[in-house]
């Protein structure tokens, strides 16, 4: 309740909010096509379903992971009854799944349950997530095969499979490279610090993204793929610059209602 569904329903009527007020707004009604149905003209299952997400993603649609880890903290009992009696076969079958891609179900996906399942796999084992560190630069070499080859073989048959190998490189990669950051310095000491906006960057990097993002090619209407590049990289920097700006104020004007709307992280 604190720490998932609470924060996941203000964030979604935030912005069920702040996009119906847009919809009538003359300034920035060009932002949304026609066919989007006003908010405003919703019937009662649209307005659940434009929050929950019953059959689609929820109205801020990076909340799919949220809505999807609520539906597994249910499914945990269930889990638990797995991991004392098939732990390894269940992660492997889940795995072959996940990499296929099959799952005949809409919610939770795929990514969550055998992320998620595999977490709990690593917890019941006493397996530690940098165990693959073993393997040193091995997992960086592999990332960068199996990246190259994901670019070489996009809209191939082979591709999300290869994508989904390389995602899992990359994951130990990325574990691995912590290793490099020297103790006590400011740099650790920021990541560490920074980890604190992690959730709140997260609810807040959309729409926001998709504002800048729309705001800047329509002012700048860039038209050489330099330009392009600058853009694509520039305006994640200042959505993540402004999102840490954001969390710093709501900070320091009320800590207890930024704590409601992130979980208490």
């Amino acid at each position: 309740m604190r720490t998932l569904l609470i924060p996941f329903l203000f964030w979604n009527l935030l912005i069920l909010l702040l996009v119906s007020i847009a919809q009538h707004l003359s300034f920035t009604q060009s932002f949304f096509p026609e066919k989007n149905s006003l908010i405003t003209s919703f019937s009662l299952y649209d307005f659940f379903n434009t929050i929950l997400g019953i059959n689609k993603f929820p109205i801020a649609y990076q909340f799919w992971f949220i809505r999807d880890l609520m539906i597994m903290v249910l499914l945990v009992p269930l889990l638990q009854l797995i991991l004392r009696f098939s732990p390894l076969l269940f992660l492997l079958g889940l795995l072959i799944l996940w990499l296929i891609p099959f799952w005949p179900i809409n919610q939770p996906s795929s990514d969550t349950f055998f992320f998620f399942y595999a977490g709990a796999f690593l917890a019941f084992s006493d397996i530690s997530i940098f165990t693959f560190d073993k393997l040193g630069k091995s997992i960086l070499f592999f990332y960068a095969v199996f990246l190259v080859c994901g670019i070489l073989t996009i809209g191939q048959e082979l591709h999300g499979i290869i994508h989904r190998i390389g995602l899992l490189f990359g994951i130990f990669s990325a574990l691995l490279l912590t290793k490099l950051i020297p103790p006590h310095t400011p740099l650790r000491a920021y990541l560490l610090w920074s980890a604190k906006c992690s959730f709140f960057i997260f609810a807040v990097h959309e729409p926001l993204l998709t504002v800048i993002q729309k705001v800047s090619y329509k002012f700048l209407q860039p038209d050489t793929d330099s330009m392009v590049l600058v853009l694509y990289i520039s305006v994640p920097i200042v959505v993540v610059c402004l999102s840490i700006l954001a969390y710093l104020i709501t900070k320091q004007i009320s800590p207890k209602f930024l704590g409601l709307i992130t979980g208490g992280r």
